[in-house]
């Protein structure tokens, strides 16, 4: 199998500090925008993708990914070289942070120009208001202007190091290879142990959040609710609830939505995990004139979910959809990387798919119908809107 590896550290977003937000990110552009032995990134893609292998890197709330990938096996010796130079050697020379800066401002207007991206920003900073999850991971034009590459440096020293740090690797190779090579290639210094809060408090000073997109008939929304964090036992229930109500063509609220009125195109569901804290969000988008109509569905399916819990077929098919669905989506080394990763390094125990798997097969109608009680209910949910609309327009009746 080919090889997949990702050096992945708890030193996402939530860490920038104040007045800073983006620097996590911005370190992420800099680490793959070249090397002491590959001074541009596409010198370093030249030589990885010669062995048929790629790189790249992303940031999250939580985590900033290293990753690498290559084809063959025997090839092993060439991903660690880059990651080694990704994480050791990067030049952070003036001409290159210039250019990244203006880099991420681009991305940051291409961003905000859509609604549909937007809305989980805004959901975000709503939902985990007043905690250090409702960062934005790009930060503002202001932010950014004001970063230095001294900032960036500091945040690279304070926060990749060994104690904040976990390595994954899939494909055909041992767990001895990669040490071996882990240790020769990839030592970070250590330091004091990142301490996070079991639980992040619950804040609900707003209950509606809008970001306003003047002249567009189209209104992105994302009704949200603060629920657990990872490897929390509830989570399960709470996946299996996501899948039925909006995990494909076949959930409730795409055949209620979409097939019997046609109010939507889509509608998704998801249980989102990090190291203290979660959220359950519907997201979908329809016309101005029809949000109400689709408000008041979303909020009718979700108060039996919570009085009568999911229905037994319902119930069956989500769980069944999610545990044999696994077959078609760890298809490649990436894919096993991608599962593992956030709950393994959020771990103190051992933690593997079949572990995931045997707690969603135990979920029953009684255990989803109390989960949705608990986390679901009348006074708990978020409102996120994109669009020409105001907050006064629209109301959520669970």
């Amino acid at each position: 199998m080919p090889v997949y590896l990702r050096a992945c550290f708890l030193s996402g977003s939530r860490f920038d500090v104040g007045g800073k937000d983006g620097t996590a990110h911005f370190l992420e552009h800099m680490l793959v925008a070249g090397t002491k032995k590959f001074p541009s990134k596409d010198k370093l893609a030249a030589y990885i993708e010669q062995y048929g292998g790629v790189f790249g890197a992303t940031t999250s709330l939580d985590f900033v990914n290293i990753n690498t990938g290559i084809g063959d096996p025997a090839d092993l010796n060439k991903a660690f070289e880059v990651l080694h130079e990704i994480l050791f050697e990067s030049s952070f020379d003036e001409k290159t942070f210039k250019n990244e800066r203006g880099s991420i401002l681009s991305e940051l207007r291409d961003h905000l120009s859509s609604p549909g991206n937007m809305v989980w920003d805004v959901a975000g900073r709503l939902i985990f208001q007043d905690t250090p999850l409702a960062k934005s991971i790009l930060g503002s034009r202001d932010t950014i202007e004001a970063i230095t590459k001294k900032d960036v440096i500091d945040f690279f020293h304070n926060n990749m190091t060994a104690d904040r740090m976990i390595l994954v690797a899939s494909g055909g190779v041992t767990l001895e290879d990669i040490s071996e090579r882990a240790e020769q290639l990839l030592i970070f210094p250590s330091s004091q142990k990142a301490i996070l809060d079991k639980q992040l408090p619950i804040i609900r000073k707003r209950t509606t959040d809008i970001e306003q997109f003047s002249g567009k008939e189209q209104i992105h929304m994302a009704l949200g609710f603060r629920t657990v964090p990872a490897h929390h036992k509830d989570g399960f229930a709470l996946d299996v609830i996501a899948e039925a109500l909006g995990g494909g063509r076949a959930s409730v609220l795409t055949k209620e939505l979409r097939y019997k009125r046609g109010l939507v195109y889509g509608v998704s569901a998801i249980q989102r995990d990090f190291s203290d804290a979660g959220a359950f969000i519907i997201k979908t988008s329809c016309s101005k004139g029809k949000l109400q109509e689709v408000l008041d569905i979303i909020s009718s399916v979700l108060a039996r979910v919570g009085a009568v819990g999911l229905l037994e077929d319902e119930l069956v098919f989500a769980k069944e959809k999610i545990i044999k669905s696994k077959r078609m989506k760890l298809q490649s080394s990436a894919s096993w990387v991608n599962f593992h990763t956030y709950q393994q390094l959020l771990s103190s125990e051992p933690w593997t798919l079949i572990d995931y798997l045997n707690n969603i097969s135990l979920v029953s109608q009684n255990g989803a119908k109390e989960i949705a009680k608990e986390y679901l209910d009348t006074d708990k949910w978020y409102l996120a809107l994109c669009g020409d609309i105001s907050d006064n327009q629209v109301r959520v009746d669970l």
